[in-house]
């Protein structure tokens, strides 16, 4: 779902694997699917929310990434208006259509 990343994110993370440790834990399954529930609404993977949350616990929070997340909000930010502008004017034609479709009718009945 995440068309907006970008590559200088891509490249991040790529970077930070390289030089990271993993680490795991056991989490309730509400837990997980809140997370998933979470991960699937912003498009982002259930490991990289589990980081930004760690990070931002330790006060640690990536600048690069905090401006790759706002680059990416605004580019979402524009396409969804985009297609909010779209929707409208198709419905501001479809509600022309029916004024039409409603005067045919009233004249085929009266």
């Amino acid at each position: 779902m995440n068309q907006f990343k970008t590559d200088e994110s891509q490249a991040n993370s790529q970077n930070e694997t390289a030089k990271s440790a993993t680490v795991s834990c056991r989490i309730s399954t509400d837990w997980d699917e809140q997370l998933d529930s979470i991960a699937l609404k912003s498009g982002k993977k259930k490991a990289e929310l589990i980081r930004d949350s760690i990070a931002r616990y330790l006060g640690r929070e990536d600048v690069p990434r905090v401006m790759s997340e706002i680059l990416e909000l605004k580019q979402m930010i524009s396409y969804t208006k985009k297609q909010n502008d779209r929707l409208l004017e198709q419905n501001k034609n479809l509600h022309q259509r029916l004024r039409t479709v409603e005067g045919k009718f009233k004249q085929l009945a009266g």
